[in-house]
């Protein structure tokens, strides 16, 4: 298999979980749709960095509130 056919195929199990048609107008609708789904994901990663960051810490200060609370003792 070439190596294109071989990385598409991977590309599109990865993303689609199908399996690749390797050639013809459903190849190339398969490529065409994990790569708008790549996308789609990446703005929505971008998107919520802001969020994801705010939530991280937050879940970081209460872990670390109850790890203090424990070691004094208390509950």
């Amino acid at each position: 298999m070439p190596i294109i056919d071989r990385e598409l195929a991977l590309f599109v199990k990865d993303v689609l979980a199908e399996d690749f048609k390797s050639s013809g107008p459903e190849a190339i609708g398969q490529v065409a749709n994990a790569i708008a789904d790549e996308i789609i994901n990446l703005h929505l990663y971008l998107d919520n960095l802001e969020t994801k960051e705010k939530l991280r810490k937050a879940w970081d200060e209460k872990f670390s509130a109850a790890g203090e609370k424990k070691k004094d003792g208390s509950r």
